[in-house]
């Protein structure tokens, strides 16, 4: 099956940012046509790259997960989103993902299609966002928040149908956040003082950042190529970096410094001693907004993860949503590292259990 997009097309314009939205369409064959000559309704599935908040592409999503939703008929929608930390997790990630939710319900994604002689149109009551990491973040962030309000005729946007969350950070008033912790074992790209500069000063806030690779099989980030860490500081000065190796050693040196938090969601100036963790993270945070009609929700997190551990991040709102009464489904991948959806392909353990998710949110959206 081929997977390129069918088309690409601008979701949301914001001060000066496009940002864009991969379509894929449906084989016709996997279609039941509809018989009035209408466009039929079909399911739609957002799925949102990971990267830390900090950087990313959809073309880090896992290709076996796209083929199988075109082979189930889905449309799928792989969204850019801008990137921290010029914007917050509120303002950019979140809140992008919350606006291509609203435009979709909008009838906007149905106009596209229709402009491309499409016959196919949204069945806005069957929706599933899935995501990996700081994708799957943006996910949850459907699940829960006063954006359901749109803005156009105060109507509420629903939430979607179904969720499938891969391994997401969540659970931010924990002490494992902020507490002492080991440094990561993660090969990091030196960070120079000009490169910080370079990833603040880019204009528009950017929405999409390519990773240098991913990451080798011991889930270690390999430098870009035109990095040396053996060259001494001053020479690192002098060099002239690309706007993503800047963009990669800023992340990476965050992440591994256990500062994502922080500069992504960072506390007001001098508030943070008046205000608690929980009362700051709370509009972010999916574990301080439970409720009882959340949408159904399997999880997906690797048992070996090493930079983001189940028992801290997923298992806790794995109990807060069942003490609801929400529906959801816990699956743990014994043996899978952070990232593991990079290298997923059809046949692998990983496979076997992201089917697994697959299906589950199938049988949700048909009313099983």
């Amino acid at each position: 099956m081929d997977l390129k997009p069918t088309f690409t097309v601008v979701y949301k314009e914001i001060n000066g940012s496009q940002i864009l939205t991969d379509v894929f369409v449906p084989p016709p064959d996997s279609i039941n046509r509809s018989a009035d000559g209408n466009p039929t309704r079909v399911p739609v599935i957002y799925i949102i790259h990971g990267g830390g908040w900090l950087m990313g592409h959809p073309s880090m999503n896992p290709k076996a997960q796209i083929e199988d939703a075109l082979e189930r008929g889905w449309i799928v929608l792989a969204p850019d989103h801008r990137l921290c930390p010029q914007v917050t997790i509120l303002d950019g990630p979140m809140g992008d993902i919350r606006s291509l939710h609203a435009w979709v319900h909008g009838g906007l994604l149905d106009a596209e299609l229709k402009l491309r002689s499409i016959p196919l149109a949204a069945a806005r009551d069957k929706i599933i966002a899935t995501g990996s990491a700081s994708g799957g973040h943006g996910c949850l962030g459907l699940a829960f928040g006063d954006y359901t309000k749109d803005d156009s005729d105060g109507s509420a946007i629903p939430h979607p149908a179904a969720i499938i969350d891969m391994y997401a950070p969540k659970n931010f008033a924990h002490p494992w956040w902020t507490g002492p912790r080991d440094k990561l074992d993660v090969n990091v790209p030196p960070l120079t003082a000009g490169m910080e500069r370079l990833v603040f000063e880019q204009h528009p806030v950017p929405s999409r950042v390519d990773l240098p690779t991913k990451p080798d099989s011991t889930g270690k980030i390999v430098l870009p190529e035109n990095l040396d860490p053996s060259s001494t500081k001053n020479e690192r000065e002098d060099q002239a970096p690309s706007f993503t190796a800047a963009r990669v050693a800023y992340a990476t040196n965050v992440i591994t410094e256990h500062r994502l938090l922080d500069v992504c969601w960072p506390y007001p100036d001098n508030s943070q001693s008046a205000v608690s963790a929980t009362e700051h993270y709370r509009p972010i945070d999916p574990i301080l907004n439970v409720h009882a009609a959340w949408p159904p929700t399997c999880f997906l997190h690797g048992i070996d993860d090493n930079l983001l551990p189940h028992t801290v991040t997923t298992e806790p709102l794995v109990q807060a949503l069942e003490a609801e009464g929400a529906r959801c489904k816990f699956i743990g991948i014994e043996g899978a590292k952070h990232m593991f959806v990079m290298s997923l392909a059809k046949g692998s353990r990983e496979w076997g259990r992201m089917k697994e998710a697959m299906d589950w949110v199938a049988e949700v959206i048909e009313g099983r």
